[in-house]
């Protein structure tokens, strides 16, 4: 076993980064697979989305990072979700180190020694930001997935981070629209230019697009877990999206 690691980032804010990156580790799980989400925003929302109060959490991955950890030394801090779901956990104190370190791209390499071999997926929800921890995923992904919602300046900023990531020679597995209300003119026009970047760059849009729904953000507010892994016949419909996006992706 030897992990394949996949980032999911754009560097705007509010595209569903955490949601796309917890509902697809959650399929994958439901699968077998064995599957870790490395939180590496210091708002910690992927560890938030989970039901545990990121700021309460004394050992998380600045923490980690700070005291020049492995994973396998750190695997007693990590949140276990289910038998096949861990989350390594982040807060304030990853924006600390990362303010106190603002060289060196080899953090996330040590870090993930040890560990390629006990999971079959690592991913990496991402902060929309350009710092040293973009620097260190992307000397140690093998690819990132680039999210991109229908909001002013998106597409924009899906631009920006495909020459970023260009730059590092990092393969883009799919750029995916998420957010998407197909109804809304805007939104064809924005899948549209979506497409047009895609082969700018000479890479995939995703053919399955994420909609708007309120059952991805209902289902962490009742039951503190991702939608992919709520058992409640009336997500079933919105639980579609993510199982067929996880399956185009390959995973």
């Amino acid at each position: 076993m030897s992990a394949t690691i996949t980032a999911f980032y754009n560097n705007k804010g509010g595209v569903a980064k955490t949601t796309s990156t917890i509902n697809i580790a959650g399929e994958l799980s439901k699968q077998q697979k064995k599957t870790l989400i490395i939180d590496a925003d210091p708002q910690g929302h992927s560890t938030l989305s989970f039901g545990y109060d990121a700021d309460s959490i004394d050992v998380e991955l600045g923490t980690m990072l700070y005291n020049k950890l492995e994973g396998s030394q750190a695997k007693e801090y990590f949140i276990h979700i289910n038998d096949y779901l861990d989350v390594v956990p982040a807060n304030q104190t990853l924006a600390d180190f990362i303010a106190s370190n603002p060289e060196g791209n080899n953090y996330l390499n040590d870090f993930l020694k040890g560990l390629r071999d006990e999971y079959d997926y690592i991913f990496i929800d991402m902060a929309p930001a350009v710092d040293v921890i973009l620097a260190n995923v992307l000397n140690v992904v093998d690819d990132l997935v680039v999210l991109s919602s229908p909001q002013p300046y998106a597409v924009r900023n899906t631009e920006r981070t495909l020459n970023t990531t260009d730059s590092y020679n990092v393969p883009i597995r799919r750029i995916v629209a998420t957010m998407v209300d197909k109804r809304v003119n805007t939104d064809k026009e924005f899948l549209e230019q979506l497409k047009e970047i895609a082969t700018e760059h000479n890479v995939k849009l995703a053919d399955t697009y994420i909609p708007m729904r309120a059952a991805f953000r209902d289902s962490m507010g009742r039951y503190q877990m991702p939608l992919s892994l709520v058992d409640e016949p009336s997500y079933k419909e919105a639980q579609q999206y993510y199982h067929k996006l996880t399956k185009e992706l390959g995973y």
